[in-house]
């Protein structure tokens, strides 16, 4: 049943996270030293990796298959890394803690990720996407968006969750949970997620003769704004307010 296989894939992403987080915590997305190894990425760019390791995945089991065999194999050990690169040890900057999660009912755009699911059905994903949520607490923000992007496109790549607006839920999380979502759908479904961690969050939306076309997240850390567009597999700085780097491609021209 697809649901059941979306709902095992949250839980298994989430036990992925609390394993992977659990001896520290770091960011990529601010500075390190580069000769540093860094498990989220090499976890996130190499998924083949964290399957093999199974339940010894661990960020010392990660770091030790990259000296081991990653490093001749080609692989990258962090962000902007050569292949097979030497690193020196595992780096760990601490992120800055996030607060507690914010409840439903305190969801600032509650109407807009409800959609049109009914209090029960928004109920019941919020509980089903709470795994995740709780295994990124304590993260910096700037790894949470990493994490939730890459969990979101990997749902798409691995099929898990197929593209599609063939049924009424499709535009929102309750239909990414039965394995049926658009853009709007995966939108919400980050929308959910990023709220529920407190991470201030904009739904963009381009169309055309008052059709939408395409929906995205705007993520704003630290000042900079963030495109994230799971489905396309794009997080990245935002060039021009509410611009998205595949406009022509959607547009179709």
């Amino acid at each position: 049943m697809k649901r059941e296989k979306v709902r095992k894939a949250v839980l298994t992403m989430a036990a992925t996270l609390v394993l992977a987080f659990g001896v520290m915590l770091f960011t990529p997305a601010k500075a390190m030293a580069a000769e540093k190894f860094d498990p989220v990425f090499y976890l996130m760019n190499y998924p083949d990796v964290g399957a093999a390791l199974g339940e010894s995945l661990s960020v010392e089991t990660l770091y030790a298959h990259y000296v081991n065999s990653g490093m001749f194999e080609g692989r990258k050990a962090y962000a902007g890394a050569a292949g097979g690169e030497a690193v020196d040890g595992i780096a760990d900057v601490i992120g800055e803690p996030v607060g507690g999660i914010v409840p439903l009912q305190n969801l600032p755009d509650f109407y807009d990720i409800k959609d049109t699911m009914s209090i029960e059905e928004f109920v019941e994903v919020y509980n089903e996407m709470l795994p995740i949520v709780q295994s990124l607490q304590g993260i910096d923000q700037h790894t949470q968006v990493f994490v939730i992007s890459a969990f979101l496109a990997d749902m798409y790549e691995s099929e898990n969750v197929i593209y599609s607006n063939a049924m009424p839920h499709s535009g929102n999380p309750l239909g990414f949970m039965y394995g049926v979502a658009d853009s709007a759908g995966c939108t919400r479904t980050a929308g959910l997620l990023f709220e529920m961690l407190g991470i201030k969050w904009e739904h963009a939306v381009l169309g055309r003769d008052n059709i939408e076309l395409y929906h995205w997240s705007v993520v704003t850390l630290d000042g900079q704004r963030y495109v994230v567009d799971p489905y396309m597999g794009i997080l990245r700085a935002e060039e021009g307010e509410y611009s998205h780097p595949m406009v022509n491609y959607i547009m179709g021209s």
